[in-house]
């Protein structure tokens, strides 16, 4: 018994003095089967680029194929960000310019003009579209939606979900 104590005080004090001084306490990452799921923010990056997202009508459409495509370009004008946002599909076509503001994580985008070829759509100057927001999720960068007063064609989806994405 003297041994297997003298063995195991040797082992506690062999550990304490191998682990480096800058080692962290680290917790394990949420798991698909865990009941909350972890966000955190990501870093700053840049929002320039093209985000796209298909949206099909689901199980209960119609004859016949529906799709809709959605498209969000984001770049400068001088000193300003704006967005072209696009949707083409099913009996759509939306042509909108937006003003894109950043805040922290998130990139919104309110609605500034129509651009030529747009259909029919009524949108008022400054009125929130849409926003994304960059987080992690388990443990990989995503983009999630939240809609505003743009909406998708088909049906109602759940913001603070994934839907754009960028190409």
């Amino acid at each position: 018994m003297k041994s297997l104590i003298t063995v195991l005080a040797i082992c506690v004090i062999a550990s304490t003095l191998l682990v480096p001084s800058n080692a962290h306490e680290t917790r394990p990452a949420a798991t698909a089967s865990s009941s909350a799921l972890l966000i955190r923010p990501t870093e700053d990056a840049s929002w320039e680029g093209t985000y796209g997202f298909s949206e099909d009508p689901g199980r209960n459409a119609g004859p016949g194929p529906m799709i809709a495509e959605h498209t969000i370009v984001i770049h400068k004008s001088g000193d300003r960000l704006i967005a072209d946002i696009d949707a083409d599909g099913y009996q759509t076509i939306r042509r909108l310019r937006c003003d894109a503001k950043i805040s922290g994580n998130r990139i919104s985008f309110y609605f500034h003009s129509f651009r030529e070829g747009n259909g029919f759509a009524t949108y008022k100057k400054g009125q929130l579209l849409l926003a994304l927001e960059r987080a992690t999720v388990r443990g990989r960068t995503r983009t999630l939606t939240y809609w505003g007063a743009y909406q998708p064609i088909f049906r109602t989806l759940k913001n603070g979900r994934v839907y754009f994405e960028r190409h």
